[in-house]
């Protein structure tokens, strides 16, 4: 499939950034809380839900997986 279609880091990398730029998406990609008089902030999930599904080719997985010790 990847040899198929390959992939065009530029294309993807401005598709993610385009994507960005839309309001509403905007809001939710970064999260803020206070935590110890400061503020923490980073990318939201929903951000790398983004970069995955413009990035192509890429499989992800969702859930959680249990390993025994």
């Amino acid at each position: 499939m990847a040899k198929q279609f390959p992939r065009n880091v530029f294309q993807a990398e401005q598709r993610v950034l385009d994507t960005c730029k839309r309001p509403a998406f905007a809001q939710v990609v970064m999260y803020q809380y206070p935590r110890g008089g400061q503020r923490v902030t980073g990318p939201s999930i929903r951000l790398a839900e983004a970069i995955a599904q413009n990035w192509g080719n890429f499989i992800r997985h969702s859930g959680t997986r249990t390993t025994r010790r």
